[in-house]
């Protein structure tokens, strides 16, 4: 029996970074995940030079006191709150539009990716989607997705500001807020071409926890360093791809494996 499928739990959770050296042997697929990466570290860099621009600069010139030993130490403290604030909402609107831009580059070398490793189990594969249908699929997940996490995103935006304890209590939540949530994000582009709904690629998941568990928490890992979020996810959907492909040829053999035991056996008992 074929083990091609990854199993492992160190093999799922660094899965991610081993989609670096799989998209280096294809430098066509390579410069197809760079483009999404740009944009974002682009709409980030804006947003930020937006918000220190109009934000940071006009607030802090606002703070004048009557004592001038006061002054430099508010414009000190309110300078790094303001710029806090500014690094977290940027990262919070680059976050989400994370996957509509990245959608139409993804969704392509996923489908490249699957008609790559099925070639030899073509009843295995499922059409491609259009720019339009992988776009309109991406938004309609992001506007769910957006609408499960934002109590909690809010709830780390208020907890990070309480020193020690928030940071933890936000630390945590993240964390297993990503986990949850992106391999979902990662999978769908293979589930969408199969007409799954977020409640069938939830349940395929939970069938797969061997699988969700680990490469979550990789994800999830990868989340609470600043920035990893908007080069990792060509990485975590080729991955899940790769995982996906390998799950379902596994799964086909098994099936077969179990018709012909019993047509095998019944041909015995005949």
């Amino acid at each position: 029996m074929a083990r091609r499928v990854f199993d492992s739990f160190s093999t799922n959770f660094f899965s991610p970074l081993g989609s670096i050296g799989f998209l280096m042997m294809r430098p066509h697929l390579m410069m197809l995940a760079i483009v999404p990466v740009v944009l974002n570290l682009l709409i980030f860099l804006i947003l930020v030079w937006l918000g220190f621009q109009y934000g940071v600069a006009p607030g802090t010139s606002m703070i004048d006191t009557r004592w001038d030993w006061l002054d430099p130490i508010l414009h000190y403290m309110s300078a790094i709150a303001l710029s806090l604030l500014v690094l977290m909402l940027s990262g919070l609107i680059a976050f989400l539009l994370i996957i509509p831009i990245g959608a139409p580059f993804h969704d392509y070398i996923s489908d490249r990716i699957e008609r790559s490793l099925l070639k030899d189990h073509p009843h295995l594969q499922a059409p491609s989607l259009t720019i339009t249908e992988g776009i309109i699929h991406a938004i309609k997940e992001g506007v769910r997705r957006v609408s499960a996490e934002l109590p909690l995103i809010l709830v780390v935006f208020v907890v990070s500001w309480v020193p020690v304890i928030g940071t933890a209590i936000a630390v945590t939540i993240s964390f297993f807020t990503a986990a949850y949530f992106l391999p979902v994000d990662a999978f769908s582009y293979s589930m969408d071409r199969r007409g799954f709904s977020l409640k069938q690629k939830i349940g395929w998941l939970r069938g797969h926890r061997a699988i969700w568990r680990p490469f979550g928490a990789g994800l999830g890992l990868l989340v609470l360093v600043p920035c990893n979020i908007i080069w990792f996810p060509p990485l975590a959907a080729v991955a899940a791809t790769r995982m996906y492909c390998e799950t379902l040829i596994l799964e086909d053999e098994e099936q077969r494996g179990r018709e012909f035991i019993e047509e095998a056996t019944r041909e015995k008992i005949e």
